[in-house]
């Protein structure tokens, strides 16, 4: 179901299989024809359910995702947005998350030097479970 303020609100958790694989197949959509997108959130969509999909390093679906941990340490990020575009906001974010998602077992994201690629998947999921807790990166603006 379509939601304006989507954005701005706390997804619900998603079960039926069925709009599962509809949200999954737009999102996947629209990260196709934006071929700087990294991520993206159902909710940027105006969908009021919780799925994402980053894609970084690998194509990661996310259903129902929350930080189960995460490390006290920190590090800044320049982030960008598909709902803001040309717009970046200096963040900071958590160099290990511990990820549980209902399609997926644990996952475990961890900061390396000198792996930007690494880093912008841990950036991205931290950002796009964000969007699905209704917070944005101006949010976390440091």
């Amino acid at each position: 179901m379509k939601n304006s303020n989507a954005l701005y609100n706390k997804c619900k958790k998603t079960e039926d299989p069925e709009l599962i694989e509809e949200i999954i197949g737009i999102l996947r959509e629209e990260l196709e024809n934006n071929k700087t997108a990294v991520g993206i959130s159902a909710n940027q969509l105006g969908y009021d359910e919780s799925i994402s999909i980053i894609r970084a390093n690998k194509e990661i679906i996310l259903i129902n995702p929350e930080i189960v941990s995460h490390s006290e340490d920190t590090f800044l990020f320049h982030e960008g947005c598909l709902s803001f575009p040309n717009t970046l906001v200096k963040t900071r974010r958590f160099k290990r998350v511990v990820v549980k998602s209902d399609n997926n077992d644990i996952m475990e994201f961890i900061f390396k030097e000198f792996d930007d690629l690494g880093n912008l998947e841990l950036a991205c999921v931290q950002h796009e479970i964000d969007h699905l807790n209704g917070i944005t990166m101006f949010d976390r603006k440091e």
